[in-house]
């Protein structure tokens, strides 16, 4: 998580020197002048010394977080709220702050602490505390005003560090995504391939675990080590919103933040791992497939295609996000028409969410890209789940197929591109084929099937 570096403790010693320095001039004590100007020479007047502002001292910020991590260690609740400002403190009487331990720990608890840290971010004062108990890791973040007084607290469990994993056809290591905090993730490499293709695996789920994919819980890990076994490497992260909840309660949703500044960082940090990065490629499920135009044609580096797997089709990025978050239809009109005003109030609230996020999302709508997106491109349809998408969305799809997509609809394959024995090689190794530029192995056995059919006098 965070960590002190060198810039923190030269920011402490700059606050030390300042410090001592009003220090003495409070107290009367002279600092020893400069030797006399000469005569004929305007002497330069000593410049006063300015103490640093309180919101440098991360010293103190650390201190007082490290204070509030023992206190919870010994569940003082009381004494934790009385750190708390005048204007907050009502909301954050030692009850709540149980609550708020109990929601995130549940009825573990922490015996000792890890670490402690501070920062400023985005003109506010962050304290942090890492716990360690029976129940794993535990952050604590602190927001501090000018006074050292809590404005805000909360308490959110960190995911446990994953385990890699290894076969004799490929092995997993530990790739860490984004700026700081860095959340977790794996990059799946085969071992029978120098340098091979990539693929960056999005979810459908823009809250998930690095292995799952909304309700699937392992659904990017099959898929991950499947294409290893095709000699395919793939990247997979935990998504920002599983991993460091605490942020995203203190900024607001940001789909940029969120999703996009951690994609774009994968693909730039690609280049340092050993696989083929001028062959990187992009797989998205539900949601994310939809995204996906969106996201490619942000990165040029991307050149090798875009893969769709049950993706749903919208014909705006508000109305994509609108049928993901279940808001209702007439919500979403209402959100469309303000954007197209002039001077849209981009903080009213449309179904409890300003109208700068939906805007993110607009955006980021797969039409506005569509036309611009010369990669090729795999459609793939699972149709014996309409979990994410329908058949008229693969219709739907098809009115945008353009000159370099391919598309096919599975019929008998098991929920989410699982063959009968709940693996995933099929979907592999179509995906593999298609990179290759040859005809899908599923679409190939289908016309031979239908051939044979034809031939054995049988209706097709």
């Amino acid at each position: 998580m965070i960590h002190f570096n060198r810039k923190k403790q030269i920011y402490a010693e700059m606050l030390g020197c300042c410090m001592a320095l009003f220090a003495l001039t409070m107290n009367g004590c002279a600092i020893n002048p400069k030797p006399e100007a000469s005569p004929t020479v305007a002497s330069t007047p000593t410049p006063t010394v300015i103490p640093a502002p309180i919101e440098t001292d991360f010293h103190s910020i650390q201190g007082r977080a490290e204070t509030i991590g023992r206190y919870t260690i010994q569940e003082n609740w009381a004494a934790i709220a009385s750190f708390f400002s005048k204007t907050t403190r009502q909301m954050h009487q030692a009850e709540a702050i149980m609550r708020l331990y109990t929601q995130a720990y549940g009825e573990g608890k922490v015996q000792h602490m890890r670490a402690s840290s501070a920062r400023m971010d985005d003109g506010h004062l962050i304290g942090y505390a890492f716990l360690e108990g029976d129940q794993g890791s535990l952050e604590v973040r602190m927001i501090f005003n000018d006074k050292l007084e809590i404005e805000n607290l909360g308490y959110a469990k960190i995911p446990e560090k994953k385990v890699m994993e290894e076969t004799d056809n490929w092995q997993e290591e530990l790739f860490l995504v984004g700026r700081s905090p860095s959340v977790q993730g794996v990059l799946t490499l085969p071992k029978n391939v120098s340098y091979p293709y990539v693929a960056l695996l999005m979810p459908s789920g823009l809250q998930d675990e690095m292995d799952a994919s909304a309700a699937d819980a392992t659904f990017r890990k099959d898929l991950a080590h499947a294409l290893a076994d095709q000699g395919i490497a793939s990247v997979r992260w935990n998504m920002r919103t599983y991993e460091d909840p605490l942020q995203i309660a203190q900024d607001g949703p940001s789909l940029k933040r969120d999703v996009m500044e951690d994609f774009n960082y994968v693909v730039h940090h690609l280049e340092k791992v050993p696989v083929d990065a001028t062959h990187m490629f992009y797989i998205g499920h539900g949601v994310s497939g939809a995204l996906g135009y969106a996201l490619v044609h942000e990165n040029f580096e991307l050149t090798k295609g875009l893969v769709l797997l049950d993706a749903p089709y919208a014909e705006s990025g508000e109305a994509l996000y609108g049928r993901y978050a279940g808001i209702e239809q007439d919500v979403v009109s209402k959100v469309s028409e303000a954007l197209e005003e002039e001077q849209p109030d981009i903080d009213a609230l449309y179904g409890d969410l300003p109208l700068w996020y939906w805007k993110q999302w607009h955006m980021a709508g797969a039409l506005r890209y569509t036309p611009r997106v010369s990669m090729p491109i795999l459609i793939l349809q699972d149709e014996a789940d309409t979990t994410y998408a329908t058949q008229e969305d693969f219709t739907s799809w098809k009115s945008q197929k353009g000159h370099n997509v391919t598309m096919y609809a599975y019929k008998e394959m098991q929920e989410n591109f699982r063959n009968a024995d709940g693996e995933m090689k099929t979907l592999a190794e179509d995906i593999g084929a298609w990179l290759n530029g040859d005809e899908l192995i599923s679409a190939q056995k289908e016309k031979e099937a239908a051939k044979k059919n034809v031939k054995g006098g049988k209706r097709t």
